[in-house]
């Protein structure tokens, strides 16, 4: 018989002892909670007007309600929407329109595989009209289709959504001031929440507008910009840069010929767009009065809005403001070179003269008074005989 040969004494493996891990029973397992994905509170502001993305995590809940409100000394003001995962990703986003809180479904609106189930808002008369401020929002997130705020609901997680609004506003000159032609426009701008912005100068009355944008490069929140009106034709349009500020971007849109106006329209506006353009609304404005303004830029040498190089509103060398604007040399609202009355009575046509004041018999009725005198006389002769 043979004998059996042992098995070989096989090596153990040295290792690190594992932990000893509990194995829970299903029932017992901790459930996982709807959470805020982003925005974090280390995420950069957004600006007013601006759609903001809301990620949610669902986890195991159904249905989440998020809300986004501030209470603050000058907003109070409270949004909310419930948003249900229709997908199997158990993630959903929500987008909120900082601009739009005041129009369907309160701002809110969701992307493919999520169902917006209802919204509501709550804020201040007049914050409709006035928009939303810069203020710093909490964004506050509660499992089930209850907002937080009500009695009974937890909250299972927060974050915070900063929103700014820049503006550019114009503290000096201020609106009203006075300017001799020619004389150069100095303007100190502030910068709230952003550092480049865009002045515009309009000339009333003629089609010439000047505009720049200006950066603040030392970050005080001010920037200085001239406008030289006699050098626009000159580099920058006539403008140039204080201090602390650069000139980014200058232009100009003119006819061929610019004269002194009445008035400059000064208005500003965030970012590099002129305002009044697309998407560039005016954040402030003043109109400067122009000294001795009176002379419009027309086309061809023309003053006062004329045309052709007539003045006060004649048409071709007529002089004087004639009534109803008389053409070709007429003076005085006569036609054809005649001359009238003194207050307009008898006043005949083809270069003949009428009476001084109109109120004398004329020649016509002295002859008319003589043939009836020489019947009556004609008549009494063949009745005496």
């Amino acid at each position: 018989m043979v004998a059996a040969t042992p098995a070989a004494e096989q090596p153990v493996e040295q290792g690190v002892d594992a932990p000893d891990v509990a194995i829970q029973d299903g029932d017992n397992e901790s459930a996982e909670s709807p959470s805020i994905v982003a925005p974090t509170p280390d995420d950069g502001p957004y600006q007013v007007g601006e759609t903001v993305p809301i990620e949610l995590s669902l986890a195991d809940a159904e249905n989440v309600t998020v809300t986004v409100g501030a209470n603050s000394s000058d907003q109070n003001a409270r949004f909310t929407a419930t948003v249900r995962d229709n997908g199997s990703s158990g993630n959903v986003t929500v987008e909120f329109d900082t601009g739009a809180f005041s129009g369907e479904n309160d701002g809110f609106s969701v992307g493919e595989g999520a169902e917006l189930v209802n919204t509501s808002s709550e804020y201040e008369e007049g914050l409709a009209d006035a928009g939303l401020g810069s203020t710093t929002y909490d964004i506050t997130l509660a499992a089930g289709d209850r907002p937080h705020y009500e009695e009974g609901v937890d909250v299972v997680d927060r974050s915070v959504l900063e929103l700014i609004d820049p503006q550019v506003t114009i503290e000096s000159p201020a609106s009203g001031a006075v300017y001799e032609g020619g004389e150069q426009l100095t303007m100190e701008l502030s910068y709230q929440d952003t550092d480049v912005g865009t002045v515009s100068i309009n000339f009333v009355g003629q089609s010439a507008t000047f505009t720049a944008t200006v950066s603040d490069d030392d970050g005080d929140g001010n920037a200085t910009v001239s406008f030289d009106p006699a050098a626009v034709v000159d580099g920058n349009d006539g403008f140039s840069a204080g201090n602390g500020t650069t000139l980014v971007a200058a232009s100009a849109n003119t006819d061929d010929s610019v004269g002194v106006p009445s008035l400059y329209d000064v208005s500003v506006t965030t970012g590099e767009d002129a305002p009044g353009s697309a998407g560039a609304t005016a954040t402030d404005s003043a109109e400067l009065v122009v000294s001795g303004g009176n002379e419009t830029g027309g086309e061809n040498g023309a003053e006062n809005g004329t045309e052709n190089g007539t003045e006060n509103g004649t048409e071709n060398g007529a002089e004087n403001g004639t009534e109803n604007g008389t053409e070709n040399g007429a003076e005085n609202g006569t036609e054809n070179g005649n001359e009238s009355t003194d207050d307009g009575n008898g006043s005949t046509d083809d270069d003949n003269e009428s009476t001084d004041d109109g109120d004398g018999p004329g020649f016509g009725v002295l002859a008319v008074l003589g043939a009836v005198a020489a019947i009556a006389l004609l008549a009494r002769t063949r009745f005496e005989t």
